[in-house]
């Protein structure tokens, strides 16, 4: 429900909201598709609303998610638990880097990006590495703030921590002189990035996050 409404919003349903009647239909959709019992629809939908307080109705007959973060969070949770193993021989499209590719590029995912990025384990963060590589050096992004601005983002939010190589590659990748000198240009002039979502105002990483990097770049 969460992608769908994060996807929905984005095309433009302002109230990322639900009509009961379709929220019953994908709980019950849901149910069969995994083999459960239809009949548990009914508990299943007062645990959303009555236990967990996920969804509230602000607007008769529609529900919608509390606050926006959690539509995000359960939004991302679904895209790295749902991403298909994508194995030699078995090639599967809309695998993790597949999916992450396609939320970072785009800037209304930004915070299902942060999620979605906070889900990797530690021995897939070296992918997560690539990923914000390659982002960093395409054509049309390598010239401005918006990669670095992620990384140093991703950083901030312990997301590399269990990996010190990963942290000192995400760090080089910021702190390299392109990188640090668009993400100062943009720090000075104000960001569109940070004031929609919650991104750093300044260059400031927490300790086992790129900090030391960052103090011996700039020395």
């Amino acid at each position: 429900m969460a992608w769908l409404l994060q996807s929905e919003t984005e095309q433009g349903n302002a109230q990322a909201s639900i009509p009961l009647e379709r929220l019953h239909q994908l709980v019950t959709d849901y149910l069969r598709r995994e083999g459960h019992d239809l009949s548990l629809a009914k508990n299943l939908f007062s645990g959303m609303v009555e236990r967990v307080v996920a969804l509230v109705s602000r607007v008769e007959g529609t529900f919608e998610f509390e606050v926006q973060p959690l539509r995000e969070y359960f939004a991302a949770c679904h895209l790295y638990y749902t991403a298909p193993q994508s194995s030699p021989g078995k090639e599967k499209p809309g695998s993790k880097p597949d999916r992450f590719d396609a939320i970072a590029h785009n800037f209304y995912w930004l915070n299902v990006t942060r999620f979605y990025a906070g889900c990797y384990s530690k021995g897939e963060l070296s992918s997560l590495v690539e990923r914000l590589q390659e982002l960093a050096s395409e054509e049309q992004l390598r010239v401005v703030s918006y990669p670095r601005l992620l990384a140093a983002t991703l950083l901030s939010d312990w997301v590399f921590t269990q990996n010190p190589k990963s942290v000192q590659q995400v760090a080089e990748l910021i702190t390299n002189d392109s990188g640090l000198r668009l993400l100062l240009a943009s720090f000075r002039r104000g960001s569109a990035f940070r004031s929609r979502n919650a991104a750093p105002t300044e260059l400031t990483l927490p300790p086992k996050c790129g900090r030391d990097e960052l103090f011996s770049h700039l020395f």
